[in-house]
């Protein structure tokens, strides 16, 4: 399959402890959340404060990142660890209370708008690399989040895919 999932990793009941993952804080659970869909609650991850950390391990060649995230108008950060052409760690660290770009040999920081509430938010890591750094894409290997947000989704595809191409658990509009 051209889908890589890595929350949910399948459509068994989401559980942090399932995942490759590295947590960091108190405050990061698994909750239910309504507004995804009424009838019956969506499992999500939530972290809460500044503190709370979740790291994900990944090892993924395909170019497409997509998060579905609930911002909760507060402190929050995502970091993309990619590997290039060259096998140099490249990282993109976003966040909203960063207010430009800088980008130095390995490091780009730039702003992420987070307005409250959910929202799709796709990456294509393959540009990002290209134009950050001026090399080629080769894989991701670890993406962390960090403060207060919500974490619906994240997976990785070859293409772009419509909603209903995806598989049942990792469809934003349930039906």
């Amino acid at each position: 399959m051209d889908i890589t999932p890595v929350v949910p990793p399948n459509d068994a009941p989401l559980e942090v402890e399932h995942l490759d993952c590295q947590v960091m804080g108190n405050e990061v659970h698994v909750v239910d959340d309504d507004q995804l869909d009424i009838s019956t609650p969506i499992p999500t991850i939530e972290l809460l404060g500044s503190e709370s950390k979740i790291r994900l391990f990944v090892d993924c060649t395909q170019p497409y990142l997509v998060m579905h995230l609930k911002f909760m108008n507060k402190f929050m950060s995502i970091e993309i660890v990619c590997i290039d052409d060259e096998n140099k760690e490249r990282i993109f660290r976003l966040s909203n209370k960063t207010s430009y770009v800088t980008v130095d040999e390995n490091i780009c920081k730039a702003p992420i708008e987070a307005k409250d509430g959910w929202q799709y938010v796709p990456f294509d890591l393959e540009d990002l690399v290209a134009n950050a750094f001026g090399c080629s894409y080769y894989k991701c290997v670890e993406i962390t989040v960090t403060g207060s947000i919500r974490i619906g989704k994240i997976y990785f595809e070859s293409r772009r895919h419509a909603d209903i191409e995806l598989p049942t658990f990792l469809r934003v509009v349930h039906t």
